[in-house]
């Protein structure tokens, strides 16, 4: 990806943001890169030919703010933005980073099982982090990722 197609990526998605952000008082903000913190104006973008996670001002045009190293991404990562705990969580090939806001300073990392290199990120309002993969759930433990077994619902009669 050139820095001129990341720039009218991260532009389409500054735009729908601005137009959607008075609709929507969520604080936790999920889904694929670009990320956009609205109330700081900061966008998150992960740069897969460097390897790196970038921070960026969207206030006015586009400034790097804070650009950091990631673990292999080749696949399409997963990021979370939890506002309430200045947090942001970053998915990459094979773990789970977690990053403190708005330094970017990392401060977790988790391996993530074979099932789970694909999943999507969400939180709780406690701010559990749950993965979610092939109808499989992951939660974090201290240093490890767990499959969660949940057992069939069955209907009352």
């Amino acid at each position: 990806m050139t820095g001129l197609d990341l720039r009218r990526r991260l532009m389409v998605v500054v735009a729908t943001t601005v137009l959607f952000s008075g609709l929507a008082g969520c604080r936790i903000s999920s889904g694929p890169e670009p990320l956009v913190w609205t109330s700081r104006q900061i966008a998150f973008v992960v740069d897969r030919k460097r390897g790196a996670l970038r921070m960026l001002s969207v206030r006015a045009g586009l400034a790097t703010l804070a650009t950091v190293p990631l673990e292999a991404v080749e696949r399409t990562p997963a990021m979370l933005l939890d506002e309430a705990r200045a947090l942001l969580w970053v998915r990459c090939d094979d773990t789970l980073l977690r990053f403190e806001l708005p330094t970017l300073q990392r401060t977790g990392r988790w391996i993530l099982p074979e099932a789970a290199r694909e999943a999507r990120i969400t939180a709780s309002g406690s701010g559990a982090i749950t993965l979610h993969a092939g109808g499989n759930a992951f939660v974090l433990g201290e240093r490890v990722v767990a499959r969660v077994v949940v057992p069939a619902m069955v209907p009352a009669s």
